[in-house]
């Protein structure tokens, strides 16, 4: 999957180690979606074949539990063409916290 345009949030920038956030990029772009649970990894595979947006989840601390939106917890956000943002943006892929997601 192609990422385009790839920007980390002030959020992910202060809790995030940048070693983490680029072994899970690696991943977001094989299309592995993290600690996402069946029926979201269903949904990202429907999205991607129609180039919508795609989100994986992943633990901040690989040793710590998460469950995909608490403390220990990034997301990794791939905006694509049919997604509602790409006119303005084209393809771009964001780390951020789930509690930064508007």
């Amino acid at each position: 999957m192609f990422l385009g345009r790839t920007i980390r949030s002030k959020g992910a920038e202060r809790s995030v180690p940048e070693a983490r956030v680029n072994e899970c990029l690696l991943l977001h772009q094989q299309c592995n979606w993290g600690i996402a649970d069946e029926e979201a990894r269903a949904i990202m595979n429907e999205q991607l074949i129609h180039g919508g947006r795609v989100l994986s989840a992943w633990q901040i601390d690989p040793a710590k539990p998460a469950d995909g939106a608490d403390v220990n917890t990034f997301w990794i956000v791939t905006d694509g063409p049919e997604s509602p943002d790409y006119p303005k943006t084209g393809i771009l892929t964001t780390v951020l916290l789930p509690s930064e997601y508007a």
